[in-house]
């Protein structure tokens, strides 16, 4: 069975306040699981990449390369252990 990508969701896609990001992941043990977990960081929907899902980053918001940064990380740790 191959695993899917992790993905990186918003919690609330309507909010005008920034809101947290979450990470979701899929595997298989004893039948289909799925993970979710906040990371903790919070961002407003106009500076979330719907498609990429990740922080745009721009000279207006550099802290947003981090947000990216800890998500690869989360992805990348998530891919060791599967």
């Amino acid at each position: 069975m191959t695993i899917p990508e992790p993905q990186f969701y918003l919690k609330d896609t309507l909010s005008k306040a920034p809101t947290s990001i979450y990470f979701q992941a899929r595997y298989s043990f004893n039948g289909p699981q799925r993970v979710m977990i906040s990371t903790g960081d919070k961002i407003l929907l106009a500076d979330w990449d719907p498609v990429k899902k990740r922080a745009i980053a721009s000279k207006r918001n550099p802290a947003h390369s981090d947000i990216n940064t800890l998500c690869d990380k989360y992805v990348t740790i998530f891919k060791s252990v599967s």
